[in-house]
């Protein structure tokens, strides 16, 4: 099982090179074993590098990282940036309602545009682990 890195939809089909809800290619990159400093996240339009852990709570830990977007895409020029990614923590990603929590707040954050909310980048799955990756601040 998959999540679209437009539209947030899970993706039921193991390994669909598109989303059968809104036909957006999706990244085929190397499967990622954990999200941890060092990992390297493809999002199809960009890429995330994985550094420190800045923060863990009750439902994941928090690394900074470096948005680095895609030379031949839409944002071309645009200068990486620092970001914060999310990770459901490991113990809670077997936990079904701890997932449904998670993407739930994916889902959130990507509707919301607002100056006193951080901005959504993505939600990157790799290898059954949930990231939001969003504006760090």
């Amino acid at each position: 099982m998959a999540v679209c890195s437009r539209c947030l939809s899970v993706i039921a089909e193991a390994g669909a090179r598109f989303c059968p809800h809104c036909g957006t290619a999706q990244a085929g990159s190397p499967a990622v074993q954990h999200i941890e400093a060092g990992t390297e996240l493809d999002l199809a339009w960009g890429r995330i590098l994985v550094k420190d852990v800045i923060g863990e709570g009750g439902m994941g830990v928090v690394h900074r990282g470096w948005l680095y977007y895609n030379p031949e895409g839409r944002y071309s020029g645009t200068p990486p940036h620092p970001v914060a990614v999310k990770v459901l923590h490991p113990l809670l990603k077997g936990r079904e309602r701890a997932r449904r929590l998670f993407l739930g707040e994916a889902h959130a954050l990507a509707r919301l545009s607002h100056p006193n909310i951080v901005h959504f980048f993505a939600l990157v799955q790799a290898n059954d682990q949930l990231a939001i990756a969003i504006e760090l601040v």
